[in-house]
């Protein structure tokens, strides 16, 4: 009895609402559609046009409209077929390509071929709707169809030129420079098909790229340069002291350093010409990054000081009606403290920061201000915690204890009232040695591309999306994991590739055996599934079959009960395009 149920449970969830990929089925083609309005269209087995079914409008009232949607790339040929049974006047079948309206068919038209010509470059969106006006219905049952698309041009957006990020293989945050920025480009690399190359520089110029990681590491990368040997140079700076260069026609090759010491650490590519001629193709590349430390943002110029200024490492932000800045004098540590705007009556200048978890903050603090109404207030998370008036000649330490987990702001505002200002009532506050005792930058995310150790993009959904995650793992310390549903619901993991090739990856499962499964499917057909308690182990599949083809991982229960960790994963997806 219990697998009948099963049974139809499946039925019922297939005959739901349509996805896309039922959609592009129904219309034999591989666009991915969205459907929406006041009701989805959806597949259906009659009227059909071509191949046993076809798409029908949802079942909507006056005034109502029922949409569905593609996206196509360049140039190409479009054709359809459709069909319309409507009310003779109001209702009407309308196709739009771009928003601009191209056809409209209403009352009763049996299937129709048409045919469009799109000869402009990018994207271009295809819609069809089914209107239906606020008047009575007059004859016809206020249904549409669409069946047998066919698109000669693109499916895929073209290939964009990637970031610098990209095109170096890493996620940290780069900046480039010089009299000529470094670039991506696809015509020279060592890994991916791409590379960052330098700036097109003349002599006496140079190019550089920088960024800048947080404590002890190793980075590592591959760099070619094709120059004047010995004269116009490839270099390397770690906190700006060079720790080599290359010239001449030096080929792909990889360098190491390891990097001791904590703090930030400024890294640095430099590609430098002398003051005349040059040889070759007068450029460096760099390729394939790794950095094994933490990732820090390189902040902002001023942030930079001020964090400085404080004695602290935190990134510190500043505004309001004036922005605090830097001073040499008073200061209770290190020669330098930060200082509050300049700012006049009615005005205020902040400072703030970020911090993570737990910890103690102290800061020192001392101010000029009128004796009442202006005033140097702190905030914890936009709750008040200390409020300072009149003039506090010496240094004064506060202390604060965060308790609470997660993500926590730190704001420091000098406000000066509307009223005549007494003292020394160019007003100000000085702020100097912040301490921070717990984390300074926020836990570490993982994608669900690194969790699966791969560069193709992934979507997921279901009643609960799957997440990465840590704690179980086939490949490098983190795998993806099914979301947390409960009876009757799925969760799903998806990516589009394109052309023939073949996918492998390893998955694990842990459920009730026989009824809770961990299933794969390629283009909607299901491949392989399985329950119970099942170990790490890799799948591959060959696609011989050219166009876009979507597959999806599914973790889906049946109605009742649950057993063991009740859940899948997956790790280490690679795609191998070409056969």
């Amino acid at each position: 009895m219990r697998r009948i149920v099963f049974a139809l449970t499946l039925v019922l969830l297939i005959s739901g609402a349509a996805s896309a990929n039922v959609l592009s089925k129904a219309m034999d083609i591989n666009l991915i559609f969205e459907t929406g309005g006041d009701a989805d269209w959806f597949f259906q087995t009659t009227p059909y046009f071509s191949g046993y079914d076809s798409v029908q409008s949802g079942d909507i009232g006056n005034g109502q409209v029922s949409w569905m949607k593609t996206t196509v790339y360049g140039s190409g040929t479009l054709s359809f077929c459709w069909k319309v049974s409507s009310e003779s006047h109001g209702d009407d079948m309308q196709f739009f390509i771009d928003g601009v309206l191209q056809d409209r068919i209403r009352e009763t038209v049996d299937w129709n071929l048409m045919t469009y010509e799109i000869t402009a470059a990018g994207s271009h969106i295809l819609e069809w709707r089914y209107v239906m006006d606020n008047s009575q219905s007059e004859g016809g049952s206020g249904k549409a169809w669409v069946d047998r698309m066919r698109w000669s041009g693109g499916t895929q957006p073209l290939q964009v030129v990637p970031p610098l990020s990209e095109a170096l293989d890493t996620s940290l945050n780069l900046t480039t420079g010089g009299q000529a920025e470094w670039l991506s480009q696809t015509d020279t690399a060592y890994f991916g098909g791409d590379a960052a190359k330098s700036g097109n520089i003349g002599d006496n110029e140079e190019s550089f790229l920088q960024m800048t990681v947080n404590g002890t590491g190793t980075i590592s990368f591959y760099w070619k340069v094709c120059s004047e040997a010995d004269c116009d140079f490839l270099e390397f700076y770690i906190d700006g002291v060079l720790q080599d260069r290359i010239s001449g026609l030096v080929d792909w090759h990889q360098m190491f350093y390891t990097i001791t010491d904590t703090g930030k650490h400024n890294l640095e590519w430099r590609y430098v010409k002398d003051v005349s001629l040059d040889g070759n193709d007068d450029c460096g590349w760099v390729d394939l990054m790794e950095w094994s430390g933490k990732i820090l943002p390189p902040p902002p110029p001023l942030a930079t000081a001020l964090s400085k200024a404080l004695d602290t490492n935190l990134i510190i932000e500043t505004g309001g009606d004036v922005d605090w800045c830097c001073q040499t004098t008073p200061y209770f540590s290190d020669y330098d403290s930060a200082k509050s705007g300049d700012i006049a009556d009615g005005q205020v200048s902040w400072m703030k920061t970020t911090v993570y978890g737990t910890g103690t903050l102290s800061f020192h603090c001392k101010m000029s201000s009128e004796r009442h109404g202006d005033d140097m207030q702190f905030y914890i998370d936009d709750v008040l915690q200390d409020r300072m008036c009149e003039t506090m000649e010496e240094w004064h330490q506060m202390t604060y204890e965060i308790t609470s987990e997660g993500s926590h702001t730190l704001e420091w505002r000098y406000i000066q009232d509307y009223s005549e200002s007494e003292d020394d009532d160019s007003g100000w506050v000085m702020i100097d040695l912040v301490r921070w005792s717990g984390e300074t930058q926020p836990p570490l995310v993982i994608t669900l591309s690194e969790a699966l150790d791969t560069s193709l993009n992934l979507t997921t959904g279901g009643d609960v999306k799957w997440s990465s995650q840590t704690e179980t793992a086939y490949s490098d310390g983190d795998a993806v994991k099914s979301g947390n549903i409960g009876d009757n619901q799925e969760s799903f993991l998806q990516m589009a590739i394109d052309g023939a090739g073949t996918i492998s990856f390893y998955w694990k499962v842990c459920s009730e055996a026989g009824y809770d499964f961990l299933e794969f499917y390629i283009d909607g057909v299901l491949q392989d599934q399985i329950s119970g308690v099942v170990d790490w182990h890799q799948m591959v599949y060959t696609i011989t079959a050219l166009g876009t083809h979507n597959l999806e991982w599914r973790y889906v229960k049946d109605v009742s009960l649950g057993e063991n960790d009740d859940c899948g994963w997956i790790d280490l997806v690679e795609w191998s395009s070409g056969i």
